[in-house]
């Protein structure tokens, strides 16, 4: 154990070393304060680090101010420290900026101030040069060539992102919105990646009659909301007395797109200027909540009480009253993790843990929570973190845990591994885009993949010549079958079902691009063909009705 001239035990927190190759007998050791997580001092030694002298303890190296006159910092998770290769007097210490010193510690300037993202976590020089540093840090690898004169991020194609959320667009298939650890808010346009806010982007989702509005929770920051595709954005915090967060459900309403709703410790409603506090049963934060699909009346929502057990309250009235239907729910396994309900029966519900308690994964019940059923057979002891339930299909249900996808639906019977193609990394969140069949999923740390939603084995989609697109699907009425292509010409359109029965036929004059509108109301639930036929062309998509 090496004391000389180190602080006494206890009183110094995290350590980090860095050893000079042009001189391994030169020892450098920065220091965290344990209690305020601030720079307690660089400590340097020439003789192999047997003994150590104070170089400096001043300014904060591990605080936010760019003059260190802070008083606090994050070194318990932020420290790092590199000595050059080539001159063993120059000494960069970074946090969550970057210092650098060029007489042995003693003095300091911040280099890297809102030049690049902030907290950093290694620093490497270039082999052979003194100027030349790469970085790690939470927004990604950055370098500088000139001593942080300049700096490059070099994190091009890096598929990293820690994504918490992600909100889909209502029509456009390539149009999301994600909320990233420690990188804001970003919007995916198919073409590239817009960074729409900072901090930590944590729920978010896009008005699905409206691109242009668009709203995020961050940590501490609160709600916020533009109008403008992500240009500018203005807080929406004005009436909340709880303290937010920021991590808890943040949704809009099925039915009327202008009313937000938020789980804090408590629900709140916003209606277009200040928010509204619907219930007062909260003691901690709320994990989970969900507004029923066809009627915004009803909702539910999941929190750990002051005893750490999970309760489910319901409300039929829009929160003027509510029930507790936790009912045989194991209220000590994990937080409810996710909440999911059938868009034509608010009755039906489904309920996902976190957690490691095995069997005790994803629950249902048929009775608005007065009992439960476990559904979690065949899942992985691992948490569960979100669920989705698609509209139209028999129960299809899909839910992200720490290694990927599983899905079942009651035709199915039992969950189904849906990972192929998709890493084996946690899933945080998962949408579903109705109108082209696409499961999306957020996961955190290898950005944002999609899929087909399922398919029964033996349903094969064609594609030869002409595109059909069919919108809305899932549909429960009416609804656009639009044509794309050059031809022209008679075809026939037809209607089956998966046992192959034909329920409608229609000649169709084609000219070119074509759209003709299709009534689904007397075909029942369930997935059927439609198929468009000509002497040279054929094309076969699948329809959902619900």
């Amino acid at each position: 154990q090496i004391t000389a001239g180190l602080p006494a035990a206890g009183l110094a927190g995290r350590m980090a070393i860095s050893v000079s190759p042009a001189d391994s007998n030169i020892v450098y050791v920065v220091a965290v304060n344990p209690t305020a997580a601030s720079f307690y001092g660089l400590y340097r030694s020439t003789d192999r680090g047997q003994n150590f002298t104070l170089q400096s303890n001043s300014p904060n190296l591990l605080g936010w101010s760019q003059t260190g006159s802070d008083t606090t910092g994050q070194g318990w998770y932020d420290l790092c420290i590199a000595v050059s290769p080539t001159n063993t007097d120059s000494v960069y210490v970074a946090g969550p900026c970057i210092w650098f010193s060029s007489d042995r510690g003693v003095h300091w300037t911040n280099i890297s101030y809102n030049k690049i993202h902030v907290d950093n976590h290694h620093l490497l020089f270039a082999p052979g040069s003194s100027s030349k540093i790469y970085i790690a840090e939470d927004g990604g690898v950055y370098n500088t060539p000139d001593q942080g004169l300049t700096f490059n991020d070099i994190s091009t194609n890096l598929a990293i992102g820690e994504e918490y959320s992600i909100g889909l667009s209502g029509d456009n298939p390539d149009y999301f919105l994600t909320g990233w650890q420690d990188n804001g808010v970003n919007l995916d346009n198919n073409t590239h990646w817009t960074w729409t806010t900072g901090g930590d982007g944590l729920e978010c989702f896009i008005d699905y009659t409206n691109d242009q509005n668009m709203y995020a929770a961050s940590y501490l920051g609160g709600y916020s909301q533009t109008q403008d595709g992500g240009n500018s954005w203005a807080p929406i915090n004005a009436g909340i007395t709880e303290s937010i967060n920021g991590t808890g459900p943040f949704l809009e309403d099925p039915i009327w797109p202008q009313v937000l709703f938020a789980g804090i410790k408590n629900v709140w409603e916003f209606g277009g200027s200040s928010w509204t506090q619907l219930s007062t049963w909260g003691t901690n934060y709320i994990t989970a909540m969900a507004v029923a699909p066809t009627n915004d009346h009803c909702f539910y929502a999941a929190e750990e009480n002051s005893t750490y057990a999970v309760v489910v309250h319901k409300t039929n009235d829009e929160g003027a009253s509510w029930t507790t239907v936790t009912g045989n729910l194991p209220t000590h396994a994990a937080p409810i993790s996710g909440i999911a309900l059938d868009p034509n029966n608010s009755q039906r519900v489904w309920v996902s843990y976190s957690g490691y308690s095995d069997t005790n994964k994803v629950f249902m019940s048929v009775n608005g929570g007065l009992t439960w059923q476990n559904i979690s057979a065949g899942l992985p002891n691992l948490p569960v973190n979100c669920i989705v339930y698609q509209a139209g299909s028999p129960d299809g249900i899909y839910i992200g845990t720490d290694v990927g996808v599983y899905y079942r639906d009651s035709v199915v019977g039992h969950w189904m591994d849906y990972n192929a193609g998709l890493p084996h990394v946690k899933v945080d969140d998962i949408k579903i885009f109705a109108p082209e069949n696409l499961v999306y999923a957020a996961t955190f740390g290898r950005g944002t993949w999609k899929s087909a939603t399922y398919v029964p084995a033996g349903i094969k989609e064609i594609k030869a010549q002409i595109s059909l697109r069919i919108y809305p699907n899932p549909t429960n009425g009416l609804t656009t079958l639009a044509l794309n292509t050059t031809l022209t010409g008679t075809y026939t359109l037809n209607v089956t079902n998966l046992l192959g029965q034909n329920l409608y036929d229609q000649q169709l004059n084609v000219g070119g691009n074509f759209s003709e509108t299709l009534d689904m109301k007397g075909f029942g639930p369930g997935i059927y063909l439609v198929s468009v036929k000509g002497n040279t062309s054929n094309t076969v998509t699948k329809v959902i009705v619900y």
